[in-house]
C-alpha cells in the first residue's frame, strides 16, 4: 500500500472517537481499533460502517478496502469507479489513457466540466486542451499558513492556493479525484 507522510499522523485523528492514529503499513488505526485504509500514501477517512449519501464515497471506500470486484480494470490507476462520471465518459477516459492523447491528466479532462462550470462542458475529454484551467485565487498573504480545500476534486483551487504560498490539504470523497489532484500537483 505504500508509506504515509508523517504529516498525517501529526494532524489526523479518528473522525469517530477523536483519538490519535497509528500506521501499520496499510491502515491508520484509532485507539479504539477503527481502521482507515491508506491507498498509495493517501488516507481514506470515510466511514465504511455508515450509509454514504453519494455513490463516489461508497465506491472510494470499497476500492480502498481492496474490493477487487469494484476495480474497473480498463484503467485501474485512474480509479474510474470513484470518479462519478458516466459510462460514456469512462470510455473516453480509457481512450485518452490507452492512446496517450492530450496534454493534461485524462481524469481531469473528464472532471473539468463538473468542477469548472458549464463553460467547460464542451471540452470534456478534449485531447486538445493544452493546460489546466487554474484560477488565480485572491487571498491575503499566506505567511506560511495552511489551507483546507474541502471538496477539492482534481485540485484546481488547491493548486491556486499553493501558488499563492499556502500549504494546502485537499479533501474529497472521490478517491479518483484525489489521486488526479496529486498527479496534477506533481
Amino acid at each position: 500500500m505504500g508509506a504515509i507522510d508523517p504529516w498525517y499522523l501529526n494532524r489526523l485523528v479518528c473522525p469517530v472517537d477523536r483519538t490519535s492514529l497509528t500506521y501499520d503499513g496499510g491502515c491508520l488505526t484509532s485507539k479504539a481499533g477503527r481502521k482507515y485504509p491508506v491507498v498509495d500514501g493517501i488516507p481514506v477517512m470515510l466511514l465504511a460502517d455508515k450509509e454514504q449519501t453519494i455513490g463516489i464515497a461508497r465506491a472510494s471506500i470499497e476500492r480502498a478496502q481492496g474490493g477487487t470486484g469494484i476495480i474497473d480494470q480498463r484503467a485501474p490507476e485512474y480509479y474510474l469507479e470513484s470518479l462519478g462520471i458516466s459510462d460514456e465518459e469512462k470510455k473516453r477516459l480509457v481512450e485518452l489513457v490507452t492512446k496517450r492523447l492530450g496534454k493534461i491528466d485524462p481524469a481531469v479532462s473528464m472532471l473539468i466540466g463538473a468542477t469548472s462550470g458549464s463553460a467547460y462542458a464542451h471540452i470534456l475529454g478534449d485531447a486538445s486542451l493544452g493546460d489546466y484551467p487554474i484560477p488565480k485565487i485572491q487571498m491575503p498573504p499566506s505567511n506560511g499558513r495552511e489551507l483546507l480545500d474541502i471538496g477539492c476534486s482534481w485540485g484546481r483551487w488547491s493548486i491556486s492556493a499553493a501558488r499563492a504560498g499556502y500549504s494546502v490539504v485537499g479533501l474529497d470523497p472521490s478517491l479518483g479525484a484525489v489521486m488526479a489532484a496529486r498527479r496534477v500537483a506533481k
